[in-house]
């Protein structure tokens, strides 16, 4: 850190007796008896310098404890950057002896401030020494980016970070701790919680761990010499590298579960019940040991339960049947996958939003969800998180996606293909190519349809029983999509069969999002009369008519010289416009 010029020399005594004067300045009344009588003292190896007072100190009871102030009317702090370490001790030059930090100290009234309030701070380490920070102790540090929390603090004032937006947190169990969230913990010998400042993104433990919730590390993991047990019905996900030794016990109905590889970790991995489970998302082989105590090595793609007396594995029997694509984010939320590869999840940490997800080397711009048309582990999904709110919905870009060398320039569905691609609803069928001519089947239409719950909540329309066609092979890409709108009725089951391959005409298309629709509850009424506006409207049954009207009259289907053409085959052009439009106006 960088200190601001200063003969401390030739300031040293009037330092002293500043810090003396500033203790001396307490409001009496607002303190208790204690600290009524605390002296002053003035610690100079830190940078910068603060005002240490002594609190309690009595001969008598071998007290060497201090609280930590800052000297604001002797010292400048302008001009301090990086990350501050407050040290364990503190040297009084009055009695030549040093004493133990153990309290960040909080502001009095308006005259003393927080022990680092407004200090221009990148970062701060404290030592694990510290049992109680105060409050405002680190108000309006806005340049305060990360932290180093010692679970020694027992004692934590709820405005002691107000003004501050933590980006890295470091939480060292220094002490036995039970951790209840990724935002709070419990100490020993302590009931209530501690709400931490932000969610954890780093774990140090130094001692035994007991995970009590739902746990989420995306950073780095270290143990030492020491022990995480994971209770029952708590679930702990480490995404980020694990190192260190000690032992990690996965109780009975309890999981673990690694993104990245343990290739740091010389510690073991015990399953102690039959329905403890480890989840080996990570790209490389992992040994545990069964409830049997048996070492069993379990693949990538696996899940293995502590009842399990191989590497065989049930959920899935065969790592080879799940295909992960190759993840990449940076702090800020959390990217899961399911449907054995196929299926992309991607949810932001409180305070924070997905600004952008690329897809295979294309930018999806902000969505939170992505089902590729195939899993494979060549597969790439790359996100970025940002701090702030979810912004409103996006607009449609003012240019034509240059990615698809196939849409000429100009060309009138090219907004909507760049919209809906940037929302990941309708992919390229290569990263060059969208094929904008090409026909749209049942099983690609009822797909995208399927996708439109990407944009918002407001678009989930929810399948209480899907039904699966028995054309539909199990696992192939469009079959929860086929199910879903056989179980909505949007597409009712012909014999039991789909048809996937069957080409969607017009009139079909403007049917399907006619019944999607209705079935999220929105008015699908239309002036019948309009239909005589039209040549080959006597062509069509009550409901397709009604549904042709309503598309035609909403823009949705854009009609040919005052006809409707019913069977006109829907292209992935026409099908883009289709929806884009649709999530404009609903």
């Amino acid at each position: 850190m960088k200190k601001t010029t200063h003969r401390r020399c030739a300031r040293l005594a009037g330092m002293v007796l500043s810090a003396a004067l500033l203790v001396s300045a307490l409001p009496i009344g607002g303190l208790s008896a204690s600290a009524a009588g605390m002296k002053g003292a003035f610690f100079t190896s830190g940078n910068p310098p603060f005002a240490y007072v002594i609190t309690g100190l009595r001969p008598e009871d071998g007290d060497n404890t201090v609280k930590l102030y800052q000297n604001g009317d002797m010292q400048s702090y302008e001009g301090y950057t990086d990350v501050y370490t407050i040290p364990e001790r503190a040297f009084d030059a009055d009695d030549m002896r040093f004493y133990t930090v153990t309290e960040i100290g909080g502001a009095v009234g308006d005259l003393v401030p927080g022990a680092l309030e407004g200090v221009d701070l990148e970062g701060v380490a404290l030592p694990k020494t510290i049992k109680t920070i105060g409050a405002r102790a680190f108000s309006d540090c806005t340049r305060l980016k990360e932290m180093t929390f010692p679970t020694t603090v027992t004692s934590l004032a709820s405005n002691a970070f107000n003004g501050v937006a933590l980006q890295r947190l470091t939480l060292n169990a220094a002490v036995s701790t039970t951790l209840v969230s990724d935002i709070s913990y419990v100490s020993g010998g302590v009931n209530a919680p501690i709400t931490l400042p932000a969610q954890i993104t780093d774990l140090t433990v130094s001692a035994p761990l007991t995970i009590a919730g739902q746990i989420s590390i995306p950073g780095v993991t270290v143990m030492s010499n020491t022990g995480i047990t994971i209770q029952s019905g708590a679930a702990l996900t480490l995404r980020g590298p694990l190192s260190g030794t000690g032992v990690i016990e996965v109780r009975n109905d309890a999981s673990l579960t690694l993104e990245a590889s343990p290739l740091g970790y010389n510690g073991s991995i015990r399953l102690t019940g039959a329905l403890s489970q480890l989840v080996n998302h990570s790209s490389s082989p992992v040994t545990v040991l069964n409830a049997q105590g048996r070492a069993v090595t379990v693949q990538p793609g696996q899940i293995f339960s502590g009842a399990e007396q191989d590497g065989s594995g049930d959920l899935p029997p065969s790592f080879d049947e799940i295909l992960r694509p190759q993840i990449t984010a940076n702090y800020g939320g959390t990217v899961t996958v399911e449907d054995k590869g196929r299926v992309v999840l991607i949810t932001a940490f409180s305070g924070y939003h997905v600004e952008e997800v690329v897809i295979n080397g294309l930018s999806m711009g902000g969505i939170t969800r992505y089902e590729f048309e195939a899993a494979s582990e060549q597969n790439t999904v790359e996100v970025t998180f940002a701090k702030g709110s979810n912004p409103v919905g996006p607009d449609l870009p003012s240019v034509d996606p240059a990615a698809f060398l196939d849409i000429p320039a100009g060309a009138a569905y090219g907004e909507a293909v760049a919209f809906l691609a940037n929302n990941g609803i309708l992919q390229g069928v290569s990263k060059t190519r969208f094929a904008p001519e090409q026909k749209t089947d049942r099983a690609m239409f009822v797909s995208v349809l399927k996708r439109l719950e990407i944009y918002g909540a407001d678009f989930h329309l929810e399948c209480e029983k899907p039904l699966y066609p028995s054309d539909a092979a199990e696992g192939v890409w469009y079959a929860d999509s086929a199910a879903w709108a056989a179980g909505t009725k949007i597409v009712p089951l012909q014999g039991g069969l789909f048809y996937p391959g069957q080409l969607v005409t017009r009139e079909d298309a403007a049917l399907y999002l006619y019944r999607y629709t209705h079935a999220r509850g929105y008015d699908t009424v239309v002036d019948a009369g309009r239909h005589h506006a039209y040549q080959d409207s006597n062509m069509l049954v009550a409901d397709s008519r009604q549904a042709m009207l309503w598309a035609a009259t909403n823009g949705y289907l854009k009609t040919k010289g005052g006809f409707l053409d019913p069977a006109g085959l829907m292209t992935r052009a026409d099908m883009a416009q289709m929806f884009a439009l649709y999530l404009r106006i609903n």
